[in-house]
């Protein structure tokens, strides 16, 4: 799912501080396709039971893309990017990612595993695609969010069937648990 916010930017220019590592676990997964002409097609899928969706679909250059020989733990280098929203032959959301000499972004671009709360979360931040899975009965499940954020912005992440967020700093060198609690509470009311 591509965020309503970064579809009315439909582009951001934004550094990885630190690998982005794409889910390879509980109810989402990641494929890719070989490299062709420099670049690699991403998806990261949702499953419940027996079924499974494209919930975001990239383009990245393919030397922005760790791929390990086992096929697991994709990871995504650090470097500056531009994100650009466009769609696929069929109409479907697509993100094409290309490197960006420009190095003076102030905006960061981390993964979060969980839904950003916006209540409990301060700062600058721009939620740009989630995916989702979850059980047949939606009682377990996983999200994972990509997100740009000004740095020293403070995440409230609230993970799939948690009533508790955890709080995430966002640095420039990436992201830093505060830890979490039973309040919902921005940084500056604490």
């Amino acid at each position: 799912m591509i965020f309503k916010e970064f579809q009315e930017t439909k582009e951001i220019v934004a550094r990885v501080p630190q690998p982005i590592i794409f889910p390879t676990w509980g109810w989402l997964g990641t494929r890719t396709t070989e490299p062709v002409g420099g670049r690699v097609l991403v998806e990261v899928r949702g499953y419940s039971g027996m079924s499974s969706w494209c919930d975001i679909l990239l383009t990245l250059p393919s030397q922005a893309l760790d791929i390990p020989q086992e096929g697991r733990g994709f990871r995504w280098s650090p470097g500056t990017y531009k994100l650009v929203l466009g769609s696929d032959r069929r109409g479907e959301p697509l993100i094409r990612v290309y490197a960006h000499a420009e190095h003076t972004t102030d905006w960061l671009l981390v993964a979060v595993d969980g839904d950003v709360v916006t209540d409990g979360s301060q700062g600058n931040w721009l939620p740009i695609a989630q995916a989702e899975g979850f059980s047949r009965t939606r009682l377990h499940g996983d999200i994972w969010t990509l997100v740009a954020a000004l740095p020293n912005t403070v995440l409230a992440v609230q993970e799939y069937g948690y009533r508790d967020p955890k709080y995430i700093l966002v640095t420039p060198e990436g992201c830093k648990e505060l830890g979490d609690t039973d309040a919902v509470l921005p940084p500056n009311e604490w």
